[in-house]
Formats: C-alpha cells, sequence, structure tokens
C-alpha cells in the first residue's frame, strides 16, 4: 500500500506541476507521436533517462524524484519502461484529483 501511494504522491506532483487542469484532448495519433519525440533510441518504450531528458526541455520544473514516481506509478508491469499503452493509460489520470488518485492506489493494491 505504501508502495502505490508515494506513486501517487509523485503522480499528483507531476500533474500539479504541470499545471494541466484539465485533460488534454489528444487523439492517439498525437500521443504515438509525443511517445515516439521521448523514445530517442526507438525501441519502443520510454526510458527513465528518456522521460528525464523529456522532462528538462519542458517549461516546468520536474524534479528527478517526480520523474521517477510517475515513471514506477504508470509502469504497470515492473520492468522499468514505460509502453506505449502505459504511456497512453497515464494520460488518464491527468486532472483527477489527490482523492481520486488515492482511490486508485487503494484498488491497485487489493
Amino acid at each position: 500500500k505504501q508502495w502505490y501511494q508515494r506513486r501517487v504522491r509523485g503522480t499528483v506532483a507531476v500533474t500539479r506541476k504541470s499545471n494541466m487542469a484539465a485533460k488534454p484532448e489528444m487523439s492517439d495519433a498525437d500521443l504515438r507521436k509525443l511517445f515516439n519525440i521521448i523514445d530517442k533510441n526507438h525501441d519502443g518504450f520510454i526510458s527513465y533517462r528518456e522521460m528525464r531528458n523529456f522532462s528538462k526541455a519542458l517549461p516546468v520544473d520536474l524534479s528527478r524524484h517526480d520523474t521517477k514516481e510517475f515513471m514506477k506509478f504508470n509502469d504497470r508491469n515492473g520492468d522499468g519502461k514505460l509502453s506505449f499503452e502505459e504511456f497512453k493509460a497515464s494520460f488518464d489520470l491527468i486532472g483527477l484529483t489527490e482523492e481520486e488518485l488515492e482511490k486508485m492506489a487503494e484498488e491497485r493494491c487489493k
């Protein structure tokens, strides 16, 4: 349970620091383009390093810790990287309240 709560806090921090109050309207094609931009080595996955490098280019201040927590929370199969499906699912978290994220963490712990 604590593991998921830490992931939730990281995801909340990323969401808040991104100043995204509402979920962006992005098509699968748009998400795929963004995924491919972040996936610098084009292996079909986003590593922590790739996500960290991308986050440095954003106009928001995401710490290493925030990026790491975001990656861990969204890495559903625990392989240390994000597949396109995991990346795509992470956009479902944007706009959720902290309480909604906590509830999601509770459900994942069951």
